[in-house]
């Protein structure tokens, strides 16, 4: 999802985190490679996606993305 979602993202990965960067943001998963279990939540995905402001795109490749709804616009 990141490679057509997050298209030059990259990744560090430490021992207890993974750093991922993109559009100068960085969003840290909990998950290392010391970690057994290698599974993502969703719920760390979703957030992810809301830090890089992704949700769009992301949400045609995992369909549980949830995608913001634009607020509408207040005129006076």
């Amino acid at each position: 999802m990141l490679k057509f979602c997050a298209k030059g993202y990259t990744t560090k990965a430490k021992e207890h985190r993974v750093w991922v960067y993109y559009d100068n943001r960085r969003y840290i998963l909990t998950k290392g490679p010391h970690d057994k279990k290698q599974e993502i939540e969703i719920g760390w995905i979703q957030d992810m996606v809301d830090v890089f402001d992704i949700a769009e795109c992301a949400h045609r490749y995992i369909e549980m993305i949830k995608v913001p709804k634009k607020s509408e616009a207040v005129t006076e």
